[in-house]
């Protein structure tokens, strides 16, 4: 197959942590119910260039570069203020996120109080 083209995008808004930000649970609901619909329809668009991302069961690495307005804890912040985009791109671009599919997450964060959101790389695994 030689090299395949990354999928790229950005999906602008600013993300935070739900374990931390004591919202109500309907307001928790519709937060992360506005990630995942703003990161399909991102990614769907971008799979457009990228025909090889539409095997959902292919393994893939998935990067994600939060730009936020302040740091989160790596240990569970992170990922929890994540949840949204990787539920987004289930049924998109993978079939689950769950250990044994094969898929790569590596999450990683800078501050940018001009441009929050999250940027999103993903490549196929070259080894599965």
């Amino acid at each position: 197959e030689g090299s395949l083209m990354p999928l790229e995008c950005f999906v602008p808004g600013q993300t935070l942590n739900p374990l931390n930000a004591r919202m109500h649970w309907a307001a928790e609901h519709r937060y992360l119910k506005g990630w995942k619909q703003r990161t399909a329809q991102h990614v769907l668009v971008a799979r457009q260039a990228c025909p090889w991302a539409a095997d959902l069961a292919r393994p893939k690495r998935v990067m994600l570069l939060v730009r936020t307005r302040s740091l989160y804890d790596k240990d569970s912040g992170l990922g929890a203020a994540c949840k949204g985009v990787v539920d987004g791109l289930k049924g998109v671009v993978i079939d689950d996120d769950g250990p044994t599919r094969g898929h790569c997450f590596e999450i990683t964060q800078v501050l940018d109080r001009r441009a929050p959101g999250v940027k999103i790389r993903i490549e196929p695994l070259e080894d599965a």
